[in-house]
């Protein structure tokens, strides 16, 4: 929801964000379809998996309020 007065960013900042928070799901989808083909071994594929999930997790709950002093993958731009 938007407040009434707040400033916004601009519509390619906000594209950009949009595109950032998809990739790690897209790189999950990528090292399945390594695996899947051989290209990627089990120990790579577990590392691989882990790396991503614990970024994914680092994420706010909630990309209204981002937690403050938080390393997310995912955080909104201040349009300050």
């Amino acid at each position: 929801m938007l407040d009434v007065g707040k400033p916004s960013p601009g519509g390619f900042t906000l594209s950009d964000k949009m595109i950032e928070c998809g990739e790690p799901e897209d790189e999950l989808v990528g090292l399945g379809q390594e695996y899947g083909t051989g290209e990627a071994d089990v120990v790579a594929l577990e590392a691989r998996v882990a790396e991503i999930v614990e970024a994914m997790e680092k994420r706010p709950s909630s990309p209204e309020r981002p937690v403050e002093d938080s390393p997310a993958v995912c955080a909104w731009p201040d349009p300050r």
